[in-house]
């Protein structure tokens, strides 16, 4: 069993800003948009009628960025946050101008070479600030594809995550993760899957 070990003044800081009554916690979705069809998506009427033109501009978010100034975690999401061309212009800003301290991308992992820039500027320029980039997988090759209406996201999966792990030996505030939602399209699947992520993923 692993074990997660925190240290004494970063636990302080989690506590303090856990009971502030400012939110530290921020889920923010930047965009509608989505490049795959997942079945079990909730948001699927909002991605097919989502475009550019109805999203937050950068000066709306950095007015918004300006107002947590207790946040300690944020979770940037879609959609696919990636299919932003700004996505990292927007995790500056909210590096710069909140006290910040964890930043989590959410992706279907379809796009690595977007990946591997957003990583490398956002972590060499924002070392105080860990970064995990948090994967989706919901089954194995056939069944993940089907799931995600998009035939080789199994494979792009793949291929993001190895990536990130060579990006991870060299930046040290990069972390790694996988996300799965658990549905009657996957469930007869999932030990398996567990086992997969354990054995091939070490996560």
């Amino acid at each position: 069993m692993r074990q997660l070990y925190l240290n004494y003044s970063r636990a302080k800081n989690i506590i303090r800003q856990g009971f502030n009554q400012k939110p530290w916690y921020l889920i923010f979705a930047i965009t509608g948009r989505c490049n795959q069809r997942c079945k079990m998506c909730y948001y699927w009427q909002r991605i097919e009628n989502s475009n550019s033109a109805n999203e937050l501009t950068l000066d709306e978010i950095r007015l918004i960025a300006s107002q947590f100034d207790n946040l300690f975690q944020l979770t940037i999401s879609g959609g696919e946050p990636l299919l932003r061309e700004n996505c990292l212009e927007i995790a500056q800003t909210f590096a710069g101008e909140t006290p910040v301290q964890r930043i989590t991308l959410t992706s279907n992992g379809s796009m690595p070479v977007r990946v591997e820039k957003f990583v490398q500027l956002f972590c060499a320029s924002n070392p105080h600030v860990t970064l995990s980039v948090n994967l989706s997988i919901d089954g194995l090759k056939e069944t993940h594809d089907k799931i995600r209406g998009f035939p080789g996201a199994f494979d792009k999966f793949l291929e993001t995550f190895d990536l990130l792990g060579k990006l991870k030996s060299k930046y040290k505030n990069l972390e790694r993760a996988t996300a799965t939602t658990v549905s009657t399209a996957n469930q007869d699947e999932i030990i398996n899957l567990l086992d997969f992520i354990e054995k091939r993923l070490d996560i």
